[in-house]
């Protein structure tokens, strides 16, 4: 299964009452906003920065082979000297993206954190006024993050 640009929807109907999920990218920004809101709700600032918000730093590789494989920033950027993509910005998650055709003509999506996003991501942590966060898989960032 491959979701070319849909990778934001989290759900689809299987014509039960039970749902399919779908591909997501690594973070959604506004499905952990809600996250986020729900755990602090009206908490005291004592219980409020009790909490960490995990940002991933690897992305994700959709591709028609493959529905969703980790990817490390190395191969983030040998999949940009490779495809010269143009990288894309998907609103509804707030996470930068980019789609390619390989040899074989199978088409791939690849999302992966970029400066802006985990930007906005550091934003909703000071918005809600939490302990902080905490960078999943940091050994896996490209080195433009680790200078």
């Amino acid at each position: 299964m491959y979701y070319p640009k849909k990778a934001h929807q989290t759900h689809r109907s299987n014509g039960s009452k039970n749902s399919i999920p779908l591909l997501t990218p690594n973070f959604h920004l506004k499905t952990n906003t809600c996250r986020i809101s729900h755990f602090v709700g009206n908490k005291p600032e004592t219980a409020r920065r009790k909490l960490l918000v995990g940002l991933n730093m690897y992305g994700t590789l959709f591709t028609t082979q493959s529905p969703r494989r980790p990817i490390t920033g190395t191969e983030y950027l040998q999949l940009l000297e490779k495809y010269k993509p143009s990288l894309q910005w998907d609103a509804e998650s707030e996470e930068s993206y980019f789609e390619f055709v390989d040899d074989t003509m199978q088409e791939g999506e690849v999302w992966y954190p970029s400066l802006y996003s985990i930007k906005k991501r550091i934003d909703l942590v000071d918005d809600y006024d939490v302990g902080g966060v905490s960078l999943w898989e940091v050994g896996q960032v490209h080195s433009r993050f680790s200078r």
